[in-house]
């Protein structure tokens, strides 16, 4: 099978993938949420999880994030300020206001604003600058829409090698089948209530570089070549 990339397109004879396109800032900010991760991964998970994604605490509108800050330990709060004060001071955050106990968050775009609340996405942006910083010649994308017959798939990471491309989600299972690729689920904490596909691999995701990357080289075989290629 064959496809070609014309501009932020990946068309095949029977699907194509719309790829996300993304401006400095949201780029910085995806950068910049990688970094406090894989620096703090203990405050970062209980962040994006026990905080932000804590649907009785968190609500989200718009390019706005809504903190219930009474509902929240101590300890939690400190976690939250420390964290979104490192987007703030490089103007990653538009601005952040403080009304009683809530704290509203005002981002520069949805696409921003998407990495806090699209549950698990933020593993997809780790292992994306992960890939980008280990394998530099692997071209990888971060977000596209696959279309094939008038239906259309969300995917979270698209890796295109000479021989095959790579559909990764972290989100939701990828359901339907595209011609020659391999679909992969990243998971770090299994949700209970999710069901993913017998045709999906699992990519176990962890804040440790070296055993993320070997995670990574058991689902896609052509990364062995390009780490030799890319250290010579």
């Amino acid at each position: 099978m064959e496809w070609v990339i014309i501009m932020n397109y990946l068309v095949s004879s029977t699907y194509n993938i719309n790829y996300y396109e993304y401006n400095d800032l949201e780029l910085n900010f995806m950068k910049k949420t990688y970094e406090i991760g894989m620096a703090y991964p203990f405050k970062w998970y209980e962040f994006i999880n026990k905080i932000i994604g804590n649907h009785k605490t968190t609500y989200f509108k718009d390019t706005t994030m809504i903190v219930t800050l009474i509902e929240l330990e101590l300890g939690q709060v400190k976690i939250l300020f420390e964290i979104l004060k490192e987007y703030l001071k490089l103007k990653l955050i538009k601005k952040i206001l403080y009304k009683r106990e809530f704290i509203i968050v005002h981002f520069h775009t949805l696409k921003t604003k998407e990495v806090f609340e699209q549950t698990n996405f933020w593993q997809s942006v780790f292992c994306y600058f992960t890939i980008k910083e280990y394998y530099p010649s692997l071209d990888v994308n971060l977000r596209g829409v696959i279309n094939q017959n008038n239906h259309k798939e969300l995917v979270d990471l698209i890796i295109n090698t000479t021989n095959e491309i790579y559909l990764i989600n972290s989100t939701t299972p990828l359901l339907d089948s595209y011609p020659d690729t391999k679909k992969a689920m990243i998971v770090y904490d299994m949700p209970r209530n999710m069901r993913i596909p017998s045709d999906n691999k699992i990519i176990k995701f962890s804040f440790d570089v070296s055993t993320l990357l070997f995670n990574f080289e058991r689902v896609i075989d052509y990364v062995d070549t390009l780490v030799h290629l890319d250290n010579k």
